[in-house]
């Protein structure tokens, strides 16, 4: 099963971002928080902010360059206004962008 890529654009005051998850962003969660991704995504989905915040940094990325997450420099912007205005936009993605195994149909 693969990752589906799901992406949301948007501005952040005049810049550009491109928001998607993919395996470099589970490698970025991954650095940043020492834990693993399944412990995180659990998180997530339960809304705690710290969490959100560091899937947040893990996907975010600049339109000019889409390949390389934000990471740490996110927490150098309003942490607070991209957690209000944003959350919603992380967590679907995530979720949206998860392999939903499918179940064998009865003959």
């Amino acid at each position: 099963m693969n990752l589906v890529r799901k992406e949301k654009e948007f501005k952040i005051g005049e810049e550009e971002y491109i928001m998607y998850f993919d395996m470099s962003s589970i490698v970025m969660y991954k650095e940043l928080t020492n834990r693993f991704f399944t412990h995180g995504v659990n998180k997530l989905f339960e809304q705690d902010d710290e969490e959100i915040m560091y899937f947040m940094a893990s996907t975010l990325r600049r339109k000019d360059n889409p390949k390389k997450p934000l990471g740490k420099e996110i927490f150098e912007a309003d942490i607070l206004q991209l957690l209000l205005m944003h959350k919603w936009d992380v967590i679907d993605l995530v979720a949206s962008s998860l392999p939903v195994e499918e179940t064998p149909k009865k003959k």
